[in-house]
């Protein structure tokens, strides 16, 4: 899903997708742009010997992360896939790397939401990006182990709480049962961010687990780190998803006792306070949170 894209950035990695074009079937590309961007990747997919391999949707709006997903994933499925990988334009395959992803993955497509190991560059080398998602006792989730020295290892299968959005593989039959027993795979309620958090919650309660493979292959050079602040749009929409969670979730809200909520009224204060900017977000959040709890009734 391409908005605003990063020319630059999304050649290396049509590149790099160009290397693996024996290791998977159709790339599904839904572009939120101009005409101009619409040809200029015209160009690059024919450049890289992709044309008769990708399926583009060309928009004017921008249907944001969760919908523009949703989209994808129903059109593929109903072409006939049995799996799709989540991809950002920021991480880069390695030629191989999916082929071993899906070839270790086999035995829990049916079961689970599934990513691999996601490493990126630093200074000092190669450093974790993620091994899954990890909630804390104050409801605020993060990628786990990020930033500690990349292992190298390989062969593990890691159970976790969510899977980044950035990199996740989804099996046709976990994508129906999602659907069908809680309304939706990605809640179009998120726009972005935070979506796969919730995601992992939601469909660990209708009994589908999450599980990274630990492999090398799968680089993500993500643009908004941790909690790093400072990008507006971040972190108005990861203030507004903060509390449509916790209404989505309720109880299933990850946490321990009190902490979340507590954790909820400093957000609340902070914005008020400092980060203004994030206040139509929070404003928002609270417009919608009665439509937001019904959406819990589904599961």
């Amino acid at each position: 899903m391409l908005f605003r894209p990063r020319w630059e950035e999304l050649q290396e990695t049509i590149a790099r997708i160009a290397d693996c074009r024996d290791e998977f079937t159709v790339i599904e590309i839904l572009l939120s742009g101009s005409d101009e961007d619409q040809r200029r990747l015209a160009d690059l997919l024919h450049v890289n010997g992709l044309t008769t391999q990708a399926r583009v949707v060309h928009r004017y709006d921008n249907l944001g992360f969760a919908s523009g997903h949703n989209l994808l994933l129903e059109k593929a499925f109903a072409n006939g896939a049995e799996a799709c990988l989540v991809l950002n334009p920021d991480v880069e395959i390695e030629a191989g790397a999916l082929r071993r992803l899906m070839g270790v993955s086999n035995g829990l497509l049916e079961s689970s939401l599934i990513g691999p190991s996601l490493s990126r560059p630093s200074g000092s080398g190669r450093v974790i990006d993620s091994l899954g998602i990890r909630w804390t006792a104050s409801a605020r989730h993060v990628d786990d182990r990020q930033d500690e020295p990349w292992p190298g290892e390989e062969g593990a299968t890691l159970s976790c709480q969510g899977i980044t959005g950035a990199c996740m593989l989804v099996g046709a039959g976990i994508f129906q049962r999602l659907v069908d027993r809680t309304g939706h795979f990605f809640d179009d309620f998120f726009l972005a961010y935070r979506e796969d958090a919730e995601l992992g919650i939601r469909a660990a309660a209708v009994g589908v687990s999450s599980a990274v493979l630990e492999m090398g292959g799968f680089s993500h050079s993500r643009h908004v780190h941790g909690f790093q602040r400072g990008n507006l749009l971040a972190d108005l929409l990861g203030v507004r998803n903060r509390f449509l969670i916790r209404w989505k979730l309720g109880s299933l809200r990850p946490g321990a006792p009190l902490l979340p909520t507590m954790r909820d009224a400093m957000v609340i204060c902070a914005v008020l306070a400092k980060e203004r900017s994030s206040f139509p977000g929070l404003l928002e959040a609270f417009r919608i949170r009665r439509s937001t709890k019904l959406r819990r009734r589904a599961f």
